[in-house]
């Protein structure tokens, strides 16, 4: 028994000894398995795209096709969009370090003329650079304290730094007691 549906050349017999079909094309043979199934020994389909089109000339491209050129460059566009946000996030963040670190310099120098000079009036306030400061001194004595508590002679520092950072107004607080004998 032989029929030829794919073209004149391919030819497909069921051998007599185990009953599967072959395919013949001129002296090659080749058996495909199963029972009544019928494929070709080699591809003999047109080549195509890679969206599953025959091509024109009859030859195989290779590279990318512009849709899949157009996805790559979104997803690439992404990351660098996500990679841009995150610079600007590390700047910003960088800015109020160094702020954070300009009131905390500031801080130890005003707290150290406090310790070694005073406070006048018992208050002080300025402004040096984004800074506004207000520094105050309490002496402590038993006659200020609450009844019942002991008191050391001395005196409290309050300091309080505050800057803008964009919409947000920041402030550092700092207390120091300074016993004196």
């Amino acid at each position: 028994m032989s029929f030829q549906p794919w073209g004149k050349d391919l030819r497909y017999e069921k051998t007599k000894s185990s009953g599967q079909w072959s395919v013949v094309r001129g002296q090659q043979r080749s058996v495909v398995s199963g029972q009544g199934s019928v494929k070709p020994a080699t591809d003999h389909r047109p080549p195509t795209t890679s969206l599953n089109r025959p091509l024109a000339t009859g030859h195989r491209q290779f590279g990318f096709t512009l849709l899949e050129v157009i996805i790559s460059m979104a997803i690439i566009a992404t990351a660098l969009m996500a990679l841009l946000s995150l610079q600007g996030r590390s700047i910003g963040m960088m800015e109020s370090a160094e702020k954070m670190e300009g009131a905390r310099l500031l801080s130890e120098r005003l707290m150290g003329e406090g310790e070694l000079k005073g406070v006048p009036n018992g208050e002080k306030t300025g402004t040096e650079g984004p800074y506004n400061w207000r520094i105050s001194e309490i002496k402590i004595t038993p006659e200020v304290m609450p009844e019942g508590v002991k008191a050391l002679p001395g005196r409290q520092l309050s300091l309080e730094v505050s800057w803008e950072e964009g919409k947000r107004k920041e402030k550092l607080n700092l207390a120091e007691y300074i016993y004196e004998r």
